[in-house]
């Protein structure tokens, strides 16, 4: 038997989650990605910058969002939008859900590609995943309350990135 926070989480997944059609879509078709990073990924910034290259090349404007929720928090002054991180005192008390007055509502606009590059198997992780208005997700757990479209199942975030690369050219 579930216990009380998991079905309450439960409950707010099926309620935020994104209803409309999702699934494969060719690159050449995509005119914008909503990308979800997490703040403890090596060289964070570099990462950024060529994750935004690649979607530059084919005409692709990108959105970035942060996950600062690991154990030791990274400091917010870094991040040119704080409003584009989501962190720790940014979640409800008991389940953990993400209040989203404190975050960027620009996350939750309708886009063509959604890339989560977070490893944290975390309630708020899904949360932000499940209720991304997305044509297409794209993400790293093969589980079904994710609701990703493509799973890259790579150790860390620059593999997921080439995996990325790879796969997404091969559908244009």
């Amino acid at each position: 038997m579930l216990n009380l926070k998991e079905y309450l989480r439960r409950r707010i997944l099926d309620r935020v989650s994104y209803k409309g059609p999702t699934g494969l879509v060719p690159l050449k078709g995509m005119k914008h990605a909503t990308i979800l990073l997490d703040t403890s990924t090596p060289r964070l910034f570099d990462f950024q910058e060529s994750l935004r290259k690649f979607f530059d090349a084919y005409g692709i404007a990108s959105a970035f969002y942060f996950l600062n929720l690991g154990k030791e928090e990274t400091p917010a002054p870094q991040f040119s939008l704080p409003a584009s991180t989501l962190s720790k005192n940014q979640l409800s008390g008991y389940t953990k859900r993400p209040q989203l007055d404190k975050f960027n509502p620009a996350f939750f606009k309708k886009c063509d590609i959604f890339v989560s590059f977070s490893r944290e198997d975390i309630f708020p992780h899904k949360y932000l995943c499940v209720a991304i208005p997305a044509d297409f997700k794209v993400g790293p757990f093969n589980d079904p309350e994710y609701k990703f479209n493509l799973v890259l199942s790579a150790s860390d975030a620059p593999s997921m990135l080439s995996c990325l690369k790879d796969m997404l050219t091969k559908i244009a």
